[in-house]
């Protein structure tokens, strides 16, 4: 044997072809350095776990919609209920007020009906009251004064003298009678005493109403003294101090009473 010959055995691994290892039935080495049937068995094991959670996250969801739709609808039948009641006291409250509303219409019209009784109530005591006067002081524009007079004629003579000579006038005329002059004078000295300040204002009534049968001539302090129509207590004066009745002329234009002045 050649000393320089290197053999197998003095120097192993050398000069031979590697040692190689079986190779496995498929599929790559696993960590154990080894391939087999166990990763497909481990994924279909997960798999199922996998599919388990789905179908209980499934159920669960459902239960969940389920309950949710169950709330939903209890909340609705509530509402319902809430409004079936609600729409009842609504109908109560709308029959109420109908109800004042033609109450209020009724009371509307008998105050207006009431109203309308008085008017004619009070129309008819103006007219009766109207009566009473003579046709000169009939007037509207007369009422306040004639309300004056008679809540004057229950306390001051001269007023009350002076409210039974216009109703003597009044009958008078109600009975188709010319006044008398004579009447128309005392009328002028009552009104001279009672009211002395309305004298030419009824002086100009009575003149027109007369329609030319006399006329009234009414002398205002201050006035200067005329003879044709006055009448001086005293010679010498001049002009009106006082007054105490007034003067009238008949249709012919004739003085038949002066008036009487001082």
């Amino acid at each position: 044997m050649n000393p320089w010959q290197k053999t197998a055995t003095t120097e192993p691994g050398r000069g031979l072809p590697p040692p190689t290892r079986p190779a496995g039935p498929s599929g790559p080495p696993t960590a154990s350095g080894l391939t087999g049937p166990a990763p497909a068995a481990d994924d279909a094991s997960q798999t199922n776990r996998l599919n388990a959670e789905a179908v209980k996250l499934v159920a669960e969801a459902n239960e969940s919609r389920a309950r949710q739709l169950r709330e939903l609808e209890d909340i609705l039948a509530r509402l319902q209920q809430n409004l079936v009641a609600e729409a009842g006291r609504l109908k109560q409250i709308e029959d109420e007020l109908r109800a004042r509303e033609a109450r209020l219409r009724e009371t509307e019209t008998l105050c207006q009906e009431s109203a309308e009784l008085k008017r004619q109530a009070q129309a008819q005591v103006l007219e009766l009251q109207a009566q009473f006067w003579p046709a000169g002081l009939r007037a509207e524009s007369w009422r306040p004064w004639r309300e004056r007079l008679i809540g004057r004629a229950l306390a001051e003579p001269p007023a009350a003298i002076l409210l039974a000579r216009l109703h003597t006038a009044a009958a008078l005329e109600s009975s188709g009678r010319p006044l008398p002059l004579e009447l128309v004078r005392d009328l002028g000295d009552s009104m001279y005493e009672a009211s002395p300040e309305d004298a030419e204002k009824l002086a100009q009534a009575l003149t027109q109403a007369a329609a030319g049968r006399f006329e009234i001539k009414a002398v205002r302090v201050g006035d200067r003294i005329d003879k044709r129509f006055m009448q001086p207590s005293a010679g010498g004066l001049v002009e009106v101090r006082a007054v105490s009745g007034w003067a009238i002329r008949d249709a012919a234009g004739k003085w038949q009473f002066l008036a009487d002045v001082s």
